[in-house]
């Protein structure tokens, strides 16, 4: 399973815009901080965060700000510059915790292909050339997206939203998500005739490594690439932009198809307004009667993945306290996040692929009706015995 890495994204970029901007840190100044929060027993990603939600409100008064960020963003692109230097360091730190979280539910990966190999690397490049060669993409020279180098295909025009996803070469020659995509899905069908270069990023208890792309090798590796389905796991707002990949490597590779790219879209994960509330957010009277609470990292509104595990585990610890009060305190913790684990996994399969995901903690960690506690209790021997 691999876990893309958008590096040299405008998420990325705003961080940095914050760094550097906001907090006037350079990277010496980053790696202090991020130690300090290591030994106060903070998380580095939790900093990111509410450093990006403080640069989106910024942006809504500080144009001045805002325009910083394509500057860094084409900073980021072009590499071998501190600006670059400080983004790596930030997006690998923010990827490790990333990497450490999903350990807790149980999901691992085997690589971390990043964006910035894209570039550095000349897989855009090399997309790209194909691309113009086969009439696959247009230069435009007037209009809204003059300048830019887009796809061309007439039968889905799309609305304006739309025709932005079909721009893969911004008039200030920064390379867009979509662009970069197409070069990595050539890659991961074994069409591009270029491949990554690669070290170890981490390794989990029981021995298992996870690989990351990097600039220069690092000796052996596992075969990555060269697949003949692409499974691409994105949510269904990414769906036209999904389309839009599928059609441009088709065009450069007719023999394989669109059937060789499949987008297994999901809907987004919202909050309920009780889950909300639980978490700390201060609703008003309308956002109560709404179904659910839609998140925004933008906005600050969201949920932070150890928040909600260390959330579940707490409120299941209630419970195995309850039935069990002689246990020892450790079997009791272990079987609290089996069991917290158990429900948050199966809360999020239960849904169809098209339906909203609303969580709510008392509905997730119920014993009663459709839930990964009933399973757990009732569906044989196992070690949740409660």
């Amino acid at each position: 399973m691999q876990n893309y890495i958008d590096n040299t994204g405008v998420q990325v970029a705003d961080v940095v815009v914050g760094f550097i901007y906001l907090e006037n840190r350079d990277l010496d100044s980053i790696k202090q901080l991020d130690a300090e929060l290591k030994t106060k027993g903070e998380s580095f990603d939790y900093f990111c965060w509410d450093l990006y939600a403080k640069v989106g409100q910024e942006y809504q008064t500080n144009e001045e700000l805002k325009g910083h960020r394509a500057e860094v963003l084409h900073l980021i692109e072009e590499g071998n510059n501190p600006t670059a230097e400080l983004a790596d360091y930030v997006a690998t730190r923010n990827v490790e915790c990333i990497t450490e979280t999903m350990e807790r539910l149980g999901i691992r990966y085997d690589l971390l292909p990043r964006e910035s190999e894209i570039l550095h690397l000349h897989f855009w490049d090399r997309a790209f050339e194909q691309m113009k060669q086969l009439g696959v993409i247009h230069y435009v020279d007037e209009g809204k997206q003059k300048g830019c180098w887009v796809m061309a295909f007439e039968s889905h025009s799309g609305n304006d939203e739309h025709e932005t996803d079909k721009i893969l070469v911004r008039s200030n020659g920064t390379v867009t998500y979509t662009g970069k995509d197409i070069a990595y899905q050539m890659w991961k069908l074994g069409i591009l005739g270029l491949d990554f270069n690669y070290r170890k990023f981490y390794e989990y208890p029981d021995g298992k490594e996870v690989w990351i792309t990097t600039g220069t090798q690092d000796g052996e590796h596992p075969r990555f690439g060269g697949g003949e389905t692409i499974y691409n796991v994105i949510d269904t707002r990414q769906s036209y932009p999904q389309e839009v990949v599928k059609k441009g490597v088709a065009a450069i590779s007719p023999e394989r198809g669109e059937k060789a790219s499949v987008h297994l879209a999901y809907e987004m994960v919202a909050l309920s307004p009780a889950a909300a509330e639980e978490l700390g957010f201060q609703l008003s009277d309308e956002d109560r009667s709404k179904p659910f609470i839609e998140m925004s990292g933008r906005k600050g509104l969201g949920v932070k993945a150890d928040d909600l595990i260390d959330r579940l585990e707490a409120n299941a610890l209630v419970e195995v306290e309850s039935r069990h009060p002689d246990a020892a305190d450790e079997e009791k913790k272990h079987i609290a996040h089996q069991i917290a684990v158990g429900a948050l996994r199966y809360f999020l399969l239960k849904f169809t692929r098209n339906t909203v995901i609303v969580f709510d903690f008392a509905e997730a960690l119920s014993f009663d009706g459709e839930t990964g506690l009933f399973c757990q209790y009732f569906g044989g021997p196992c070690e949740l015995d409660l």
